[in-house]
C-alpha cells in the first residue's frame, strides 16, 4: 500500500484461541477470546491525546504530530514503544502545571506485568522544545515507585524551564549559566 498524505500503513496481528462459549450467544456456533495482539506499526498523525483522571488530580494533553506507536499485548503483559513528535505538550499532577505546552521528541515506551500490576517505563530519551534531551526511565509497583532522570550536559537556564511556576518563586532567586550534568532519583 502506498504511504502519502491521507494513506498509512498498519499491521495488526491477532492470535485468537477457542473459549467455553456463553450459550446466550445467538449469533454465532464459535466464540472466541483474543489473548495476544501485536501492533507492527501504527503511524499518527495530527491526533489530540487527552487523558484526565480527577480521583488522581492527573492531566495530559498533546498532540501527535508525527508518531510511529508498536506494541505488544497478552493477557500476562503489555510493551508499547512510542516514537514521534509530540506539540502542545501539557501535564498537570495535584494541581501542579509540570507542562504546559512543551513540544517533545519522545523516544520511549512502557511495559505492565499484568499478573503483577508492576509498571516499568523504559529507558528512553525525551527532547523538549527541539533544545534539550534528558534521559529517563522509572518503575510503579504498588505504593512504591522509583524514577531516574538524567542528562549528560544540560544548560543551567534549560533546566530551569522545567521547573513549574508554582515554584518559580524558588528560581527567581538565583542566576545560573553553564552546563552541568544532571542526574535525579525520584522515589
Amino acid at each position: 500500500m502506498s504511504n502519502d498524505r491521507d494513506t498509512h500503513d498498519m499491521d495488526i496481528t491477532v492470535k485468537p484461541f477457542r473459549t467455553a462459549c456463553d450459550r446466550s450467544d445467538t449469533f454465532s456456533d464459535a466464540c472466541f477470546t483474543f489473548n495476544q495482539f501485536k501492533l507492527s506499526h501504527l503511524e499518527l498523525n495530527r491526533i489530540k491525546y487527552s487523558y484526565i483522571d480527577k480521583s488522581k488530580k492527573v492531566g495530559v494533553r498533546t498532540v501527535a504530530k508525527s508518531a510511529i506507536v508498536t506494541g505488544d499485548f497478552n493477557s500476562k503483559k503489555l510493551k508499547l514503544l512510542v516514537k514521534g513528535d509530540f506539540h502542545s505538550t501539557s501535564v498537570e499532577v495535584d494541581g501542579i502545571q509540570y507542562l504546559s505546552k512543551r513540544n517533545l521528541e519522545i523516544n520511549t515506551g512502557l511495559q505492565i506485568n499484568n499478573e503483577t500490576n508492576v509498571i516499568n517505563f523504559l529507558q528512553g530519551e525525551i527532547r523538549f522544545n527541539n533544545a534539550f534531551t534528558l534521559v529517563a526511565s522509572g518503575k510503579i509497583d504498588g505504593p512504591s515507585y522509583v524514577f531516574d532522570i538524567g542528562s549528560k550536559k544540560i544548560r543551567l537556564e534549560q533546566l530551569n524551564s522545567l521547573v513549574p511556576k508554582k515554584y518559580s518563586d524558588y528560581k527567581n532567586r538565583y542566576e545560573s549559566s553553564g552546563d552541568v550534568e544532571v542526574q535525579v532519583k525520584i522515589k
